[in-house]
């Protein structure tokens, strides 16, 4: 037993050694063979500063990429950039001697689609040349501060195709090349990261108040951690704490269809609303606009700062959220089964059975006072001069009737009215005989 325990033992050892060596060895030949397919030798040259495109340069300040240096990049589209990049492959060098036969312009034609790296230590450039007529492989001119030598190179993209291309004559398809071209020209606006808060760095989680003044509409107050409105919530009613954390994400998720740089805030106009977010003492304003210099449309900018954002109908939404929104809007959570439902009109009375064939009629009605409301108002005098139809339910009364488009329920006990809009909703009968049995 003792016996074969050692030659475990050793055989175990054995193995890990063996696992050890190879799987070493293996890197180092994937590292080498990454070496040997490298456009430049990137270890001689230092650390990456920069990566410049015809129309854009990308700048490196500390670990995050900026537009020209002075505008941060969209992380997703550095990703794709960067990504497609390493993916460049050196497959071989055309000799010297053909290229001097051949002529230069035969692989490269002009020199306008071209990248250039900046390193510690120097740079180098690759030029976009032609693509080969019987490969997916394309030339590329490869010169660098080190060597200074201008050769030309075969590479492949290795990078899998994304798009679903006809096996047939698929070993010569251009997708590739016209990706990589695509990628070249880019348009240094596409480059831009589009969110409201790109530049500018706000802590939301302390977030101790929030201001909305409406220009046409109410203007609010929102005190995230008590709960509180100001205007004072009804007290029939109650915060509504979903649609705080929707309308603070949603502000510092907010992204735009576009970008503008080095602008002013007295480039805008026709001011619509503006947001401010207060952290203790610091307070960022964020404004809403319809005309940017002779443009109209929805801009969002943070007062101050030297971008601003176009956004989308959805977003545009946002800047009309009202004081009432942040509030629940029904009577009741929910209703006693144990407690009588009577409805009355014109001295006529039914009463909510639980089991009779009225029983539906009577729940859809009911529904209305555990339901949110579109809005709410407050009762009127002259209110009660409505006909409707009556619901008792406890020690409270309720008045329904219909307005043009909506269904009302007044509580003169709460002196509020709850307004519900019934466009394209079959909405519960107010006649007292559909609830007789």
């Amino acid at each position: 037993m003792k016996k074969n325990l050692s030659l475990l033992l050793i055989l175990v050892s054995l193995l890990a050694v063996t696992y050890f060596v190879e799987e070493r060895g293996s890197r180092q030949k994937v590292e080498q063979k990454q070496k040997q397919e490298s456009l430049f030798n990137e270890e001689l040259l230092g650390s990456l500063k920069s990566i410049s495109f015809p129309d854009f340069d990308l700048v490196l300040k500390g670990d995050q990429y900026f537009v020209d240096g002075n505008f941060p990049i969209d992380d997703k589209k550095r990703d794709m950039i960067l990504e497609q990049l390493t993916r460049l492959r050196l497959k071989s060098v055309v000799p010297v001697r053909d290229v001097e036969k051949i002529g230069r312009s035969f692989f490269i034609e002009e020199k306008n689609a071209w990248v250039k790296f900046t390193f510690e230590k120097g740079w180098a450039q690759v030029f976009l040349g032609k693509k080969l007529d019987f490969s997916k492989e394309f030339y590329m001119e490869v010169v660098d501060s080190l060597s200074n030598e201008e050769k030309i190179a075969i590479v492949e993209d290795s990078k899998p195709e994304e798009a679903v291309i006809d096996a047939r004559g698929n070993e010569r398809s251009d997708y590739k090349y016209r990706r990589l071209q695509s990628l070249i020209f880019l348009p240094k606006e596409f480059m831009y990261d589009q969110s409201l808060f790109s530049k500018i760095k706000f802590d939301f989680e302390s977030l101790s108040k929030v201001t909305v003044n409406n220009v046409k509409k109410l203007s609010y107050v929102i005190i995230p951690k008590e709960k509180r409105l100001t205007p004072s919530i009804p007290s029939s009613f109650t915060f509504n704490e979903a649609q705080l954390s929707s309308f603070v994400e949603n502000i510092q998720k907010m992204q735009g269809q576009k970008v503008y740089i080095n602008v002013k805030d007295e480039e805008f106009s026709t001011h619509i609303c503006t947001i401010s977010l207060f952290k203790g003492e610091e307070k960022i304003e964020v404004d809403f606009y319809r005309m940017y210099k002779n443009t109209i449309g929805s801009f969002v900018k943070i007062k101050g700062s030297d971008y601003a954002i176009a956004v989308s109908e959805q977003n545009d939404n946002l800047f009309f959220t009202e004081y009432q929104d942040f509030i629940v809007k029904r009577f009741h959570e929910s209703l006693d089964l144990n407690k009588k439902i009577v409805l009355e009109k014109n001295g006529k009375k039914a009463e909510a059975q639980k089991n009779n064939e009225t029983k539906t009629k009577f729940s859809k009605l009911t529904d209305y006072l555990t339901r949110d409301a579109s809005y709410f108002t407050p009762y009127l005098k002259e209110d009660m001069k409505q006909e409707g139809l009556s619901l008792h339910y406890g020690n409270e009364s309720y008045l329904f009737y219909k307005n043009d488009h909506e269904l009302v329920v007044l509580n003169k006990e709460k002196k509020l009215k709850l307004h519900y809009k019934i466009d394209g909703e079959v909405a519960p009968s107010l006649s007292i005989k559909d609830y007789l049995r």
